[in-house]
C-alpha cells in the first residue's frame, strides 16, 4: 500500500504560529482537495507550495519513531498529520501597535492651520488647509478575505497548470501580473472616485485651489507600500483629474511571540502644495510619540492586526499569502 507525505507550512491563526507540517496519506486518497481539507480540519491550513513524495514503513522505522507511528495511522484510516512547532512560535502574546485614523491627521492639519470640514447634508471632504480640500479614506480590511476579490483571483489564475498560487503581489506571473494588480488596484481607485466625488460637490460651492487625498493602510497587509505607493500614482495620472496629490500612509505590525515589528511608511505623490509638505514630518514625529505611549500605557489604544498568512481553496488549487516567519533576534545574538 503506498503512503505519501506531503510536506508544508502550515499557520495555527488561534495560537498565531507557523509550523513545518507533514501529512501521511494513502496513494488514492492524496489530491490537491483532500490534502487542504485536511490541513483546515488539523488547524494548520497550508500557505506555502507542497513537496510531495512517496515513503516506505522502512524509510519510516530508520528515521523517527513518530514517522512510523504515523504511518500506520495512515495506513489504517487514510491519513495523519504531524507537527513541528518551533517553540518560540508557540508563544501568543505580542506587544499593540497603534492604528491611525482620521483623528490623528486632524490634529496634525489643525496644529498646521487647517481644519476640520463640518459634515452637511452634501458631500464634503474631510479638511481644509489655505484653499486645498483633503479626504480621507482608510484601507482597513485584507483584500483578499473578500469573495469577490476571491472570485476574479481565481479567474485570473485558472489557466495555470499548479497545484498552489502565491498570492504575494510581487510575484511574477508574466502577462498575468498586470491583471492581478489591477484586481488589487480597483480597491484604492473605488476610494479615490469618492473622494473625487466629495471634493467635486464642494467645488460647486467653494473656491479652492488643489484637492488631495490621505490614503491610509492600516489593514490590507498583503500589499507592499512600494507597490501601493505605485498605484495610487497611477490613480492619480491616469483615473482622476480632481484629486491632484496623495499621501500614502501604511503600517504593518508582525509577531512571533516574542519580538514584535512595527512598520510605517508615508510619502507624497503627485503634485503637492507646499503648504501640505510639512505633514511627513508631523505624521514622523507623532508616529515616534504614539509608540512611546504605548510602552507606558498598552491598554486601551486602538491597534491593528498582526501580518499572518491567508489561504483558501478553489478550481482544485491553493491560493496563498505568506509574510514569511519573523526571525528570533535572540538566535542572532541581538537583545
Amino acid at each position: 500500500m503506498e503512503i505519501y507525505s506531503v510536506i508544508y507550512e502550515g499557520y495555527n491563526k488561534k495560537h498565531n504560529h507557523f509550523a513545518k507540517c507533514f501529512l501521511l496519506v494513502k496513494a488514492e486518497l492524496c489530491n490537491v482537495d483532500y490534502c487542504y481539507e485536511r490541513s483546515i480540519e488539523f488547524d494548520y491550513p497550508v500557505c506555502s507550495e507542497l513537496e510531495v513524495q512517496q515513503i516506505t514503513e522502512d524509510f519510516c522505522a530508520a528515521t523517527d519513531d513518530q514517522l512510523l507511528d504515523s504511518f500506520y495511522i495512515a495506513r489504517e484510516t487514510g491519513c495523519a498529520f504531524i507537527c513541528l512547532v518551533d517553540q518560540l512560535q508557540s508563544r501568543q502574546g505580542f506587544a499593540n501597535t497603534p492604528r491611525f485614523g482620521e483623528i490623528d491627521f486632524e490634529l496634525l492639519l489643525t496644529q498646521m492651520g487647517g481644519k476640520k470640514i463640518p459634515e452637511t447634508t452634501s458631500k464634503t471632504p474631510d479638511f481644509s488647509l489655505d484653499d486645498i480640500v483633503i479626504e480621507l479614506k482608510d484601507l482597513q480590511e485584507e483584500g483578499l478575505f473578500d469573495d469577490e476579490r476571491r472570485k476574479a483571483i481565481i479567474k485570473i489564475f485558472g489557466g495555470l497548470e499548479a497545484h498552489t498560487i502565491n498570492l504575494d503581489p510581487i510575484a511574477d506571473y508574466g502577462e498575468l501580473t498586470p491583471k492581478y494588480h489591477a484586481q488589487i488596484r480597483n480597491t484604492i481607485q473605488n476610494q479615490v472616485k469618492k473622494a473625487s466625488s466629495q471634493i467635486k460637490s464642494y467645488k460647486n460651492q467653494h473656491n479652492i485651489k488643489s484637492a488631495g487625498i490621505i490614503l491610509l493602510n492600516t489593514g490590507m497587509f498583503s500589499l507592499p507600500d512600494d507597490l501601493f505607493k505605485s498605484m495610487v500614482n497611477h490613480i492619480l495620472i491616469h483615473q482622476t483629474r480632481t484629486v491632484e496629490f496623495a499621501f500614502v500612509f501604511s503600517q504593518v505590525m508582525q509577531s512571533n511571540g516574542f519580538d514584535t515589528i512595527a512598520n510605517f511608511y508615508c510619502d507624497f505623490v503627485g503634485s503637492v502644495p507646499d503648504s501640505v509638505k510639512a505633514l511627513k514630518q508631523k505624521v514622523w514625529e507623532l508616529i515616534e510619540l504614539k509608540m512611546t505611549d504605548l510602552m507606558f500605557s498598552p491598554e486601551g489604544t486602538p491597534s491593528i492586526t498582526s501580518q499572518h498568512p491567508i489561504s483558501f481553496f478553489a478550481d482544485n488549487k491553493i491560493f496563498y499569502w505568506n509574510p514569511g516567519r519573523l526571525p528570533d533576534s535572540r538566535r542572532n545574538g541581538s537583545v
